[in-house]
């Protein structure tokens, strides 16, 4: 008999159930059991996710929907535990839970403690610690600061009737207020051990919305404790109300006191709507609030605790916490961000939007590296001026004039001229509307200046400033922070290729020199604390976009002034930028907003003679939905179409990094968390993209945050063609559903996927298109030609002997751990070996797991490697164990290879594989199936031989990847024809 029950309800929430169940499973203490209830979920993802739910210690019951608590009642009815947690389907605990909690409760001899509660960790939308209460049942009758899955006993759940199912909402307060009503006690674990998520839609928010009527209703459900403590939950009422009347009190005082000042100093003003900021958002200002909506609802029995505070107060009291309240409400909203409504004017279309000012003196070296580096942005709308400052390096000059670069200018100046001149002149001569200066012996990135001049363009600011990567002398990480005018002045510098606007130049006289060796002080330093100075706003990319080439003649290695004495010299003569009015008028221009009309009207990239594709992403990791998505970007960029990518998801790079293997392909490859710090840009970033490129294609591939914009994004662009690829029927096909009808066309990877689609989602035929996977079967995948290349051996792979193989990403629905347990099944067998390439986030339970049970000689598991086709080689059969598929790339390469696959009959596997022709299918819960097939294998040479012929044949005559290609660009094109023609 298990000691704990973990209850789990899970109402279409199937996208989190793994979550919440793996951290059940992770724990350290283990007597427990896991009991599901899939509450009449609606949805096909959680159904088909629970319909065969095969993780360990889980028993699963299907209900029509009944509610979240009568769920949990009946769960608990069938659980075998003392004690019970009821863990929501998208929520999650630490390891360390139970075996804390269940401390505490069998620590508890007299049985003082109903349950057990901890801190909690918020995640999703938010991010902090909420710190759970104290004993006090008084207070928790005022306001609930216990979380939802707690650890309580089950005879007090017993004692109590269970969760009350009048309630659609706070159900988990009321519960706990049943058990403290008993006479029981609660204690506080005071650690994160439950991680709390955030949702849009979650079920606290709908319950914040009408928490009034529920907590009425929680009165009702326990009306005697109310009514027999009346009198003490009065005083944390009372508490409650003195907290906020002195809050407004001081307010009050604050307002009155500083009013004239508010007036006259701007400084004033901003700290005060700071101080009502705090307090608007503050849990009293909330509390004061329902406080004061009880006021006006009629004198119901349930009102009285919060009415009689109130009563208590004279009238004359009652109607100035009134106005206060309502002085506090307006202050408030005049004081937020002020926003400015303005419009881009279109830049001249003969002039430049951005003009690149590169001074040169003896760098005749690097010069040609920094103006390529300017040449291969992403965007093009821009002129590179060279400015040779008086150069005594004849190498350099011959360099120069032997440059015959477009779009570049290169002016010689007689005599020796500092940095900070030589930018002013080539300023003096640009046509650019903003300005990016970059030295000669540095680089940027291809995609900066189209990032900075989005941020610039899209929401006016002035100063765009790079995180900055060292090269050659070091390799340092420059990250810059958030800037303002006094930690610039105190060294917190912005990068020296800065984009700024050209006016911004000219309203503070540009840049000025301070000698060399001991007089230097970094000309651009205090150039951008002038701009910082005159109110001018700035905007960071986090990404490092700009590199600095560290050498030991640059003038910042000979530099023999302190930093110190710089920052001195530098307030010393700008002292009426640090005077407290000229302060106060920065923080007011900082504190504007700027809604941008016309956002794009300069930034339009010209691509007329291709078709163009976005292709909207998760991440680029390596896997088989990757190798094929790069082979078909590669074939389309070839046959003239222009291809963009997003990616929106952090990836760790241990699990393969596929960003350069795109940008090979692309140099527009955009990883949007990167560079853009709100998901508002993103999505602005998203329909820049789209309308300043002209996308004619929107290609969907697993990219969640796309498809929520897609009704946007329809509205926006109505023109947009959106096509959306699905490798198999789980997954991405509820969002593909919610969103149907703003997808023109869904390209499946197999027939099942194409009958799901048609039967049970009455989707058009018309507008789904089956593509079969394919790998290049005459040279990548072709056994004879990788003899002739000559591959590197295997030497880890012990000679004649048979290997095994599984090949791909270590995640929970591959079931790499199901491959170990086979491994298992043939250690005795000194002539058969295995190896496991790949990585993921089960990769180190595998290796553990391999380790534990003793097979380390049996088994080679490097990991993620660059190339499989050596192990390929080597491999006698394939083993697919697969819980969740569509067509697996690895599958096609095998057999492109020749050797039979034992795979799970899931997905569009069963499309692609026959009994003793090229491989077997097994149920892909039955282990001992694969287990009996590779010793098939093992043992008939001749079927294995025979097996091995048709695996190749098969490859050559079906799998071909020219024919998937194909299909793919007449696809695109026939969907931009099609609209073109309407």
């Amino acid at each position: 008999m298990p000691k704990v029950s973990v209850i789990i309800p899970c109402y279409n929430l199937g996208i989190y159930l793994d979550e919440a169940v793996d951290s059940v499973l992770a724990q350290t203490y283990q007597d427990y059991e896991i009991i599901i209830i899939n509450d009449g979920s609606t949805d096909e993802f959680t159904n088909n996710l629970l319909k065969d739910y095969s993780k360990p210690k889980c028993t699963i019951y299907t209900t029509p929907n009944q509610g979240l608590p009568a769920a949990r009642n009946y769960g608990i009815e069938r659980s075998k535990g003392e004690c019970i947690c009821c863990l929501d389907a998208d929520d999650k605990y630490h390891p360390e839970f139970l075996v804390k909690t269940m401390a505490s409760l069998d620590g508890d001899k007299e049985h003082k403690y109903g349950f057990v509660t901890s801190y909690v960790q918020v995640f999703g939308e938010e991010n902090y610690i909420w710190e759970t209460a104290e004993y006090n049942p008084y207070r928790l009758a005022v306001d609930n600061r216990i979380h939802v899955a707690s650890l309580f006993r089950k005879q007090c759940w017993e004692e109590v009737g269970g969760y009350s199912t009048n309630l659609s909402g706070y159900q988990d307060w009321d519960f706990w207020i049943s058990i403290a009503a008993k006479g029981y006690e609660w204690k506080i674990i005071k650690e994160p051990l439950f991680y709390y998520r955030i949702r849009k839609n979650s079920m606290l928010k709908t319950s914040d919305k009408k928490r009034n009527a529920l907590y009425n209703q929680i009165i009702e459900n326990n009306k005697n404790f109310y009514k027999n403590n009346f009198l003490n939950i009065l005083l944390e009422f009372q508490k409650i109300r003195d907290i906020d009347i002195h809050a407004y009190q001081d307010l009050k005082r604050e307002l009155e006191t500083t009013t004239q000042r508010l007036q006259n100093t701007e400084q004033r003003l901003q700290d005060t709507a700071f101080y009502l900021q705090q307090i608007f958002h503050s849990r009293t200002y909330r509390l004061m609030k329902i406080f004061k909506d009880a006021l006006h609802s009629k004198k119901k029995l349930f009102l009285l605790p919060l009415r009689i505070p109130w009563l208590f107060l004279s009238v004359d009291t009652q109607n100035k916490i009134k106005v206060i309240y309502h002085k506090i409400k307006n202050t408030y909203n005049k004081l937020i961000l002020k926003v400015i409504s303005i419009k881009n004017v279109a830049w001249p279309q003969n002039y430049p939007i951005v003009s690149v000012v590169i001074p040169c003196f003896n760098y005749g070296q690097y010069i040609e590296e920094a103006i390529d580096s300017v040449l291969n942005q992403t965007f093009h709308n821009f002129e590179i001026i060279v400015v040779d400052g008086g150069s005594t390096d004849k190498a350099t000059i011959q360099k120069l004039k032997s440059l015959n670069k477009p779009k570049t200018t290169i002016y010689y100046r007689e005599g020796r001229h500092l940095v900070g001149d030589n930018r002013n002149y080539g300023i003096e001569k640009a046509q650019g509307k903003y300005i990016c200066c970059l030295d000669a012996d540095d680089m940027i990135k291809p995609s900066y200046l189209e990032k900075g001049l989005f941020l610039a363009e899209t929401y006016n600011y002035d100063i765009v400033y790079p995180s900055v990567q060292c090269f050659e002398g070091d390799n340092f990480l420059w990250a810059v922070n958030v800037v303002n005018l006094l930690s610039c002045a105190d060294g917190d510098n912005l990068s020296t290729v800065s984009i700024f606007k050209k006016e911004a130049w000219k309203k503070v006289r540009g840049f000025r020199d301070w000698g060399v060796g001991v007089h230097h002080v970094p000309e651009d330093w205090e150039f951008w604390v002038r701009l910082l100075g005159h109110g001018y706003r700035a905007k960071r990319l986090p990404e490092p976009l700009m590199l600095y080439r560290v050498h030991h003649n640059s003038l910042t290695a000979t530099n023999k002034k302190s930093s110190d004495d710089q920052k001195k010299l530098i307030r010393e003569a700008n002292k009426k930028l640090f005077e407290k009015q000229n302060l106060r008028r920065i923080k007011k221009l900082n504190n504007i907003s700027y809604s941008v009309q016309n956002q794009f009207v300069n930034l339009i990239q010209d691509h007329t003679n291709h078709k163009k594709i976005l292709f909207a992403l998760p991440f680029m990791i390596t896997g088989g939905a990757d190798t094929i998505l790069l082979k078909i970007a590669k074939y389309l960029s070839l046959n003239n179409f222009h291809i963009s990518c997003i990616t929106t998801i952090p990836v760790d790079e241990n699990w393969g990094d596929n960003t350069s293997r795109y940008e090979a392909i692309t140099k527009e490859v955009y990883h949007l968390y990167k560079f853009l710090e709100s998901q508002e840009y993103w999505k602005d970033f998203i329909y820049y993209l789209i309308e300043t490129r002209r996308i004619d294609i929107l290609f969907i591939v697993g990219c969640e945050f796309v498809y929520h914009m897609l009704p946007g994004i329809k509205v926006r662009c109505p023109s947009l063609i959106v096509v959306d690829q699905l490798f198999n029927e789980f997954g991405h096909i509820q969002n593909n559903r919610k969103y149907a009808e703003f997808i023109d066309c869904n390209i499946v990877a197999n027939t099942t996927i194409e009958n799901m689609l048609s039967h049970q989602y009455h989707e058009q035929k018309d507008r789904v298109k089956v593509i079969i996977h394919g790998v290049d079967v005459q040279e990548e995948f072709n056994p004879v030609s990788l003899k002739k290349l000559n591959l590197p051996p295997v030497d880890v792979l012990p000679d004649n002997k048979f290997i095994v193989g599984y090949f791909g990403r270590f995640s929970k629905e591959k079931r790499p751990d199901v491959f170990v347990d086979i491994i298992d099944a043939f250690k005795d067998k000194d002539d058969i070996h295995f190896v496991m390439t790949g990585d993921g986030p089960e990769y180190s339970n595998v290796k553990e797991k391999i380790e534990r049970i003793g097979l380390k000689h049996k088994v080679y598991a490097p990991g993620f490697v660059d190339d499989i086709r050596p192990f390929l080689c080597r491999t006698h059969v394939l083993v697919i164990p697969s819980k969740i598929e569509g067509i697996p790339i690895i599958l096609l390469e095998g057999l492109s290879m020749g050797i039979p696959v034992v795979a799970s009959n899931v997905g569009g596997m069963p499309s692609i594989i026959t009994d003793y022709k090229n491989g077997f299918l097994c149920e892909y819960k039955n282990t001992d199936a694969f287990i009996e097939k590779i010793n098939l294998l093992y043992k008939d040479q001749s079927l294995r031989s025979e097996m091995s012929k048709n695996a190749r044949l098969y490859a050559e005559q079906k799998l071909d990847i020219t024919k998937m290609l194909e299909q793919y660009k007449e696809t695109f094109l026939n969907l931009i024809t099609y609209k073109n023609r309407e």
